[in-house]
């Protein structure tokens, strides 16, 4: 839902010529600039984002399973030479 800065309601034609003349000023095709493509877009960037997120979270979590398992095999060599 979008609305103007006097609180009145847009219709779906006002916003799809504003996004057209946002995507026109851009060098855009118009034709390709309406709301569902600007939906589409934004749900394509946030998977995007999830997907780093995942990524970096499996990440670290690999790193602090390998430096908790670099720990205990340091306090294991220290057992055996007391």
């Amino acid at each position: 839902m979008f609305i103007t800065r006097g609180g009145q309601l847009l219709d779906r034609s006002n916003i799809n010529h504003q996004i057209e003349q946002l995507g026109s000023g851009a060098g855009l095709d118009p034709k390709k600039c309406n709301s569902r493509a600007l939906h589409m877009l934004y749900r394509r960037t946030q998977e995007e984002i999830d997907r780093e997120l995942m990524s970096q979270h499996m990440r670290i979590y690999d790193q602090m399973l390998e430096r908790e398992q670099l720990e205990m095999e340091r306090e294991s060599e220290k057992e055996k030479i007391q």
